[in-house]
């Protein structure tokens, strides 16, 4: 039997930079099947570090809990979190695991986006951005499935 490959009910690629010098270029695709979050998450981090050096990181899951999307005339708007996160240290070349990632993009008016980006790992890092988000994001069916995680303070 053929697999039926469905198109993701979200979609994002693009940055969300702040003028601190923050970025982070995201690539996602997310879908509730069966009442269930599917979907994949990846890119890069960068931002300076307290002593002015920049940090630079990767990350990537296959792991979303939760998918929410929306669209409403031309409003969108995409959320995910994702668990089992690794994230990679550039510089020490060293990987993080089990962090979590939270991830929205939404259109305030016509063509204006912003975006919020958080990975919280269980080292107590956490890496928070929130700014303009520049790139593409697709709505192409209005889901919500999975449940929110509880964060515990480290």
């Amino acid at each position: 039997m053929a697999k039926i490959v469905l198109p993701s009910d979200g979609i994002v690629n693009g940055s969300i930079n702040n003028k601190k010098g923050t970025k982070a270029t995201i690539s996602a695709n997310v879908s509730c099947q069966l009442f269930s979050p599917v979907g994949t998450v990846s890119g890069t981090v960068q931002f300076p570090s307290k002593f002015g050096l920049l940090q630079r990181f990767s990350f990537s899951s296959n792991t979303p809990v939760f998918v929410r999307t929306f669209k409403f005339g031309g409003i969108e708007n995409v959320e995910a979190v994702f668990k089992k996160v690794t994230l990679i240290n550039f510089d020490t070349n060293t990987a993080t695991k089990n962090c979590v990632l939270t991830l929205v993009a939404s259109q305030v008016v016509p063509n204006i986006w912003v975006g919020a980006f958080t990975i919280i790992c269980p080292n107590g890092q956490k890496i928070v951005i929130f700014g303009v988000f520049s790139g593409n994001v697709t709505v192409n069916r209005q889901v919500s499935c999975g449940v929110l995680p509880l964060f515990k303070n480290p």
